[in-house]
């Protein structure tokens, strides 16, 4: 019986170690990816910078504004009516 569920417990730390290693990579490379795209910000120009935001858009690090969507945000105001007797 501690045999068996030694082996379980075994199993799952090395399937959580192997996940972990795995993550560290994804990690490490998105990292590197972020400093790459801080360098391009920090010598970049206007037209670039519009660039560079477009690629981050795209990749999912920033959100499309309302208003490059062509869509404003519009206000609506409900109208509260009161009847007197």
């Amino acid at each position: 019986m501690h045999k068996l569920i030694f082996k379980k417990i075994s199993k799952k730390l090395r399937n959580s170690i192997e996940h972990i290693e795995k993550q560290q990579e994804v990690t490490h490379q998105e990292i590197q990816y972020l400093e790459q795209v801080l360098y391009q910000i920090e010598e970049a120009d206007v037209q670039n910078l519009e660039i560079i935001r477009e690629e981050l858009v795209a990749s999912g690090y920033l959100k499309r504004s309302a208003m490059k969507k062509g869509k404003q945000k519009v206000k609506t105001f409900k109208t509260i009516c009161f009847l007197f007797k």
